[in-house]
């Protein structure tokens, strides 16, 4: 684990970036998990009733939790659990919201948006805010740019990171693991400001 943490610390390192991904990782998350119960395949488990509308899932979010929360256990039960409890109610939150997903709003007379297109639109943007945030504060590209599988550990980076700040959770790790960050970032800005003038 803290190899992982080393590898997401020397990317997400700025102040501001890491509060965007703060909101709106778990709205990236969230809006996908509905997408996905609108869009994708549907299978009915008559056990799952109790927890969601018929007992119907999307198959494709459903076991893609699976996996990465399985792979979140492996890394550090505590974090796995607590992202388990936000990410979970997501999950089950996304197949009642996509039951209405052609409800209609109106902005005024001449606008009118459907939830699935609110929806849509809101996780582009997220996903520009999370851009943003590594290009204007951060300087330097998304972590998932070098492996996409760093993209599926971003809501337990998120977990992790806020029962760090709000617990002192690994504490003491993360102060050695912070002055390995510090050296590697050092270390790319000589790489990446030589490159500038060679």
């Amino acid at each position: 684990m803290n190899m992982m943490l080393n590898i997401q610390g020397r990317f997400h390192n700025n102040k501001v970036n890491r509060a965007i991904h703060f909101v709106f990782i778990p709205i990236i998350q969230f809006t996908l998990f509905i997408l996905g119960a609108m869009y994708w395949h549907q299978t009915k488990f008559e056990f799952l009733q109790v927890a969601v509308p018929e007992g119907n899932i999307c198959v494709e979010t459903w076991l893609l939790f699976v996996i990465v929360m399985i792979s979140y256990f492996f890394a550090d039960w505590r974090t796995a659990s607590v992202t388990l409890l936000w990410s979970g109610a997501q999950l089950i939150a996304s197949q009642y919201i996509a039951l209405h997903q052609n409800l209609v709003f109106r902005w005024n007379d001449n606008a009118a948006f459907k939830l699935g297109d609110i929806v849509l639109y809101l996780h582009i943007l997220a996903w520009l805010a999370q851009f943003y945030g590594h290009g204007v504060h951060e300087g330097r590209a998304p972590a998932l740019t070098t492996n996409l599988l760093f993209a599926g550990l971003a809501p337990f980076f998120v977990t992790f990171e806020f029962l760090n700040e709000a617990f002192g959770y690994k504490e003491d790790e993360m102060k050695a693991i912070r002055k390995k960050i510090a050296d590697d970032i050092d270390e790319y800005r000589r790489h990446k400001n030589g490159k500038k003038y060679s």
